[in-house]
């Protein structure tokens, strides 16, 4: 045999006959030649898949080992056109079943055959054609079929976790799959075809065929749940089973009368987004009261002279208290100019009411104004500032527009118009700025108006001395005489020392025409003839009466001037030194007692809470707002007390203590 030079400069392989193998993930065939020499090995895979009408197969790949090395041939690699081309991937069960490997050496092509690989094994050998060695077989031995299997597995879902373990392997071999789940999901199962083979994360088999698996994983669920503290405070939502890891997003929404505090983690956003734990999460909203103030309307009895009431109260969330505040004349029945006074109206029976949340700035505002008047109460007016006007001063100072309650046409506050538009409104319903409504009983059917303004006028009309008498106040009769109303120009009246914020002003000409009413100047024109007229005013001191014979002529006419007696009210006393929160506020204790001792200081005791320090404020006028004038701790029982050296300097000073 000739030898062979080590330079080899091109390997490849081919059949005899034959088209381009095609690689397909399907069950190989390996046929493995063992020589009677050490030196001799072959290896030939078959995709004994594509065998049809007699093929054994597309060649997959080919190796040839020589003393000179190992030689492989890749069915896709392209062909030196110096060496005889090889195109063909297959054997035929009714041609010369011969495998051929070239092997170009530079004093070459030699050409190496390996031959008779058939079903049955056949005679085996390799022989070198070409060069000085034609046909002569080097060696010999056997070819034997060993059967491959394609292992394919996937992920489900592909983000559940990672497996391993594909490939091709031996028939009848071992193998292991293998499924390692990622954060926030579990291993399931093995499933082939949609059966499920295994539940070990780790599956063995034996290969036997092609096998296609899918490792299932699912995902972790955990629970979010969400409360509300109290129950009644407020809604909450999100709350469920979620994917672990997922976001969830959950909400608190605050009843009425109440605001969303925080959560129990402490986060104080609503919505807000959670990531869900493994072992779940429990979420509890607080929702913490807000002050509420609420409007008080008792409707008038019918056919009666009342004109109703209306009173407030204020409830605060600090404290857990309410207080009623309602407002009256302090002289009975003197309902055109008294002393007012501030009563507690928690038993008063009332017939509807309107309530309001309020933030803390309110709740201060409308304790400020409550407080102002208890120190210093204004005059009650029924016309001018009532009970009606005293509540609807409140409410203005917090900041909330009531419905309707004035009179049409005369500007006065009344309660029965209040009480109608509360009415009007329904119960359980809400008016567009926030009040909720409540009636406790169905409205009576009145005319409330007839038993206020009107009915004040009627009465002073047909007898003002009945009138006067029944309310309290003196009786004031002045008859203005005759005058003269021209026939083009008309007359016309003034009226100089009233109010038509304090009084009543009504001003009957005598001709069945409409009076004329809360003016201080009237003009009026007549037909020809003589008529009575007369003017009545109720004010803070009396009912005045004045009267005139009005006769109708081309004289000129008659300006007349009416300068109204007045009938003056006592003054208020001296308040000097009072406590002045007496409406409780978030952080704002009241005193509980004022002493001025004989060099003229003042000391001021508190009932706090213990140990707390708190700041003093003064005042020494309430319009001006408070002042820190110095700190005092209270003692384990709340108590303490503070000295004022400034008093001296002040005829009035009003104290509070707040924290911090």
């Amino acid at each position: 045999m000739k030898k062979i030079k080590n330079r080899l400069f091109l390997i490849f392989v081919s059949l005899a006959f034959g088209s381009v193998p095609i690689i397909q993930a399907h069950a190989n065939t390996t046929y493995v030649w063992t020589p009677s020499s050490s030196n001799w090995a072959g290896t030939i895979v078959l995709d004994t898949s594509s065998s049809t009408n007699g093929n054994l197969g597309d060649i997959v790949s080919a190796s040839l080992t020589t003393p000179q090395g190992t030689f492989a041939y890749d069915p896709s690699t392209a062909f030196n056109d110096s060496i005889p081309a090889a195109i063909g991937a297959y054997f035929t069960w009714n041609s010369s079943q011969i495998y051929t490997m070239y092997i170009g050496w530079e004093a070459g092509p030699y050409q190496v055959t390996a031959f008779e690989i058939s079903p049955e094994g056949g005679p085996n050998g390799i022989q070198v054609t070409g060069g000085n060695s034609n046909g002569n077989f080097i060696e010999n031995g056997s070819w034997i079929a060993l059967t491959t299997w394609t292992i394919t597995i996937i992920a489900s879902p592909s983000n559940g976790g990672t497996v391993s373990g594909s490939g091709s392997f031996a028939s009848g071999s071992s193998q292991t799959v293998t499924a390692t789940a990622n954060s926030g999901f579990s291993f399931a199962n093995w499933t082939e075809n949609g059966s499920v083979v295994s539940t070990s994360a780790s599956y063995n088999f034996t290969l036997n065929e092609n096998v296609s698996l899918v490792a299932n994983f699912t995902q972790n669920l955990a629970s979010v749940t969400v409360n509300a503290n109290p129950t009644a405070g407020g809604t909450v939502t999100g709350g469920g089973t979620y994917a672990v890891g997922s976001q969830a997003q959950i909400s608190a929404a605050a009843s009425r009368f109440y605001t969303f505090a925080n959560w129990s983690d402490g986060n104080t956003d609503t919505p807000r987004t959670i990531t869900v734990p493994s072992a779940g999460a429990t979420y509890t909203a607080s929702f913490s009261p807000t002050a509420v103030i609420t409007f008080y309307d008792e409707a008038p009895a019918p056919n009666s002279r009342e004109v109703g009431h209306a009173f407030l109260s204020i409830y605060s969330p600090v404290t857990g208290k309410t207080i009623y505040y309602g407002y009256y004349p302090s002289i009975l029945n003197d309902l055109f100019l008294s002393p007012g006074e501030i009563d507690d109206d928690r038993y008063t029976q009332w017939d509807v009411n309107i309530a309001y949340p309020m933030t803390p700035a309110q709740y201060q505002a409308a304790a400020a104004k409550i407080t102002q008047y208890l120190v210093s109460q204004p005059y009650y007016s029924l016309v001018g500032f009532n009970c009606m006007a005293f509540v609807a001063s409140i409410a203005s100072a917090a900041g909330i527009e009531l419905p309707d309650y004035q009179l049409a046409g005369y500007g006065i506050a009344s309660p029965a118009v209040f009480g109608l538009s509360l009415f009007d409104v329904g119960d359980g319903n809400i008016t567009p700025d926030g009040g909720l409504v409540t009636v406790s009983d169905p409205p009576d059917p009145l005319t409330p108006i007839d038993y206020e303004y009107i009915g004040i006028v009627n009465e002073g009309e047909t007898n003002a001395a009945s009138l006067a008498s029944f309310i309290g106040l003196p009786y004031d009769f002045v008859n203005l005489g005759a005058v003269n109303a021209n026939n083009s120009n008309g007359i016309t009246l003034s009226i100089i020392g009233a109010s038509t914020n304090l009084a009543v002003i009504a001003l009957n000409w005598g001709d069945k025409s409409s009076f004329q009413e809360q003016s201080l100047s009237f003009s009026h024109f007549y037909s020809n003839g003589t008529y009575t007229a007369d003017l009545l005013i109720v004010d803070a001191g009396a009912v005045h009466l004045y009267t005139m014979t009005v006769t109708v002529s081309s004289s000129q006419a008659s300006s007349i001037t009416v300068n109204v007696t007045p009938f003056s009210p006592g003054s208020i006393p001296n308040q000097n030194f009072v406590p002045a929160s007496f409406v409780p506020g978030f952080n704002v204790i009241e005193p509980t007692s004022i002493a001025v001792i004989s060099n003229g200081q003042a000391i001021i005791s508190f009932l706090g809470i213990s140990n707390w320090t708190y700041t003093i404020d003064a005042a020494s006028n309430l319009t001006q707002g408070f002042s820190p004038i110095g700190t005092a701790t209270a003692d384990t029982n709340g108590v303490f007390q503070y000295s004022d050296p400034e008093a001296t300097n002040f005829t009035s000073r009003f104290y509070r203590a707040s924290y911090p």
